[in-house]
């Protein structure tokens, strides 16, 4: 399978797909029109491509391909945004994967958007999604999926849209349900008596792990002074050897559960909150989404936490792809 990584960011479509795909899928061309997030790619993947906005290029400038893959700018459907929809250009960018589909009789479309998408304008927005890909010639299925089931502790549900060309062959893929699971809870969590309102002063937006150990979704707001990065208790910190003042980062324990410390797995006790609540780090934040530890290393903190929050959860692409290609070769 050749496919088109647009909207492409730093490459959370592509490191989910290489994983379950077996190495099998190949990335043909990649676009994303914002030069921090392009060199985040280009240094993982070892390419040279430059930051350009979609509209501009010319689909004869597009190399062919059996799959377009990615997540169209989202602000606009979010609930953390201005939900203008289609009345923003951002809002348009579906319209560019249709121009080039259309052009191209793309076989395929692996699609993903924020859960806001659905009820947007009363449902409208979508509909009007669904009826282009229909009248393009494409069969449509659907369906919300939440990372918390895919082997991270966060919280974060997004729609993800598969299009499969009438007359081309289509491997059961939706519903999602087989390789689907809740992730153990983390080790780390405060008590209730630390609400939002007292934790507001503290320059943050109040995200904190709850008692089940899974933290609020992560957003692009995040890169924005840090203030919506979320918190956890500085009795697991950074790096070394907390029982000597060092600091740790979150660790991976039994394949899927997390923990910041392996030793202090407690519950912590009435914590002071300006001296033991602190932001999370770059890399728990690249963990929170399936990268690899420095995947996002070579630009600022701001960058790194932006393009984390902007980016898809890799862990779920990971397994919708390992069941599209499990199944389309038991269709051959």
């Amino acid at each position: 399978m050749k496919y088109l990584d647009l909207f492409g960011g730093i490459g959370g479509f592509r490191y989910g797909i290489e994983k379950g795909s077996k190495g099998t899928w190949r990335c043909v061309w990649y676009n994303d029109y914002d030069k921090y997030a392009v060199q985040t790619y280009n240094k993982n993947y070892g390419t040279k491509y430059k930051a350009k906005d979609i509209s501009t290029v010319k689909t004869s400038e597009v190399p062919d391909h059996d799959l377009i893959c990615g997540g169209f700018p989202c602000q606009t459907f979010s609930l953390a945004g201005s939900r203008k929809g289609f009345s923003d250009i951002r809002g348009t960018m579906f319209f560019e994967i249709m121009r080039i589909a259309k052009a191209k009789r793309t076989k395929y479309l692996f699609l993903e958007n924020v859960k806001g998408l659905l009820n947007h304008d009363k449902g409208k927005t979508f509909t009007t999604i669904i009826q282009t890909l229909e009248k393009l010639g494409y069969e449509v299925e659907w369906m919300v999926l939440n990372s918390k089931f895919f082997g991270v502790p966060q919280n974060r549900e997004r729609v993800f849209i598969i299009g499969s060309l009438r007359g081309e062959p289509r491997p059961e893929i939706l519903p999602f349900r087989k390789d689907a699971r809740e992730v153990q809870r983390i080790c780390v969590y405060t008590q209730d008596k630390i609400t939002h309102k007292q934790i507001k002063g503290l320059g943050h937006s109040g995200k904190i792990y709850n008692k089940k150990g899974v933290i609020d979704t992560m957003v692009a707001s995040m890169g924005t002074g840090g203030n919506n990065v979320p918190m956890v208790h500085s009795l697991f910190p950074r790096s070394g050897d907390p029982t000597k003042g060092g600091t740790g980062h979150l660790t991976k324990q039994d394949g899927n559960a997390y923990c910041l410390d392996s030793g202090n797995c407690q519950a912590i006790q009435s914590p002071t909150l300006t001296k033991e609540l602190r932001r999370l780090t770059p890399i728990e934040c690249e963990r929170l989404q399936g990268f690899p530890d420095n995947w996002t290393k070579g630009v600022s903190d701001t960058q790194r936490y932006r393009q984390l929050g902007n980016a898809v959860t890799t862990n779920v692409i990971e397994s919708i792809v390992r069941r599209w290609n499990e199944n389309n070769n038991k269709t051959k």
